[in-house]
């Protein structure tokens, strides 16, 4: 139950970072800017289907080296 608070922490802090970065450079890019903007944006769906793999695999090398 620690891990799974810690992890939702995480995204949430990471997901907060995005939305602030995103606003910023459209901001400063004289753009305008809401969440359906940031959501449909490729690097967001890529940042996010890489941190998916990025920790399913690691969970895998954890288990498969505690088997071992």
């Amino acid at each position: 139950m620690k891990n799974i608070k810690k992890e939702i922490l995480l995204i949430l802090i990471i997901l907060s970072v995005q939305i602030i970065v995103s606003f910023l450079i459209s901001f400063f890019l004289n753009k305008v800017w809401n969440v359906r903007v940031l959501i449909c944006n490729y690097t967001f769906w890529i940042f996010w289907g890489t941190y998916l793999i990025a920790k399913a695999l690691i969970a895998l090398i954890k288990k498969y080296s505690r088997d071992i």
